[in-house]
């Protein structure tokens, strides 16, 4: 079994007040797990957390990694937060009205897997991105929450046995996401040709 562990005493997000209550320190921690099993394979789990007075952020994931066969690899994690903040504390994850006052807070979930199969000629991957509207964290970085994508690539690739070019085929790639309300928000498809 791996596990490691970090605990951060944070100064900066005091030195925004000079006064009250906020005029401190966040403690900042991050603990990971994981276990080998079989051939290639793996399950673990994070958990993070950070405190800051009277708000605070935690998020705990659990994810495994399965290698099927020689060819197929499939990942997976899903992850919960809970977010406690105060409107006037700034660094908010929450989504507070103008002039907000007090306290909120919300749960949040996300979700990704990913299948991929790469053979000496076929190769092929799919994901699967769900970021909850609610999901906050603030010791790693979403590029965007209320969000649901798949992404896939495929391609079939020659290989030579002699010569400087490594391999070389024709690929696809797709692309759609839509947000929790089930609305189309991007999309895109890419026929192209590789050469290595």
């Amino acid at each position: 079994m791996d596990a490691g562990a970090l605990i951060i005493d944070d100064r900066q997000p005091g030195r925004g007040f000079t006064s009250g209550p906020y005029n401190t320190r966040a403690v900042d921690g991050v603990v990971r797990v994981a276990r080998e099993f079989g051939n290639q394979s793996y399950i673990g789990g994070f958990f993070s957390s950070r405190d800051f007075v009277d708000t605070s952020n935690r998020v705990a994931s659990i994810d495994a990694r399965l290698k099927l066969s020689k060819n197929w690899v499939v990942d997976v994690q899903g992850v919960h937060s809970w977010t406690r903040q105060n409107a006037q504390a700034g660094q908010n994850c929450l989504s507070f009205q103008q002039n907000a006052q007090g306290f909120g807070s919300q749960q949040g979930n996300a979700l990704w897997a990913d299948a991929s199969y790469s053979g000496r000629h076929f190769t092929f991957s799919t994901s699967y991105n769900d970021f909850s509207p609610n999901f906050c964290t603030q010791l790693g970085f979403v590029n965007r929450i209320d969000i649901r994508q798949n992404n896939a690539f495929g391609g079939y690739f020659w290989r030579p046995n002699k010569g400087k070019i490594i391999d070389f085929g024709p690929t696809f790639s797709e692309t759609v996401d839509w947000n929790h309300a089930g609305i189309l928000q991007d999309w895109s498809v890419g026929l192209g040709f590789r050469w290595t």
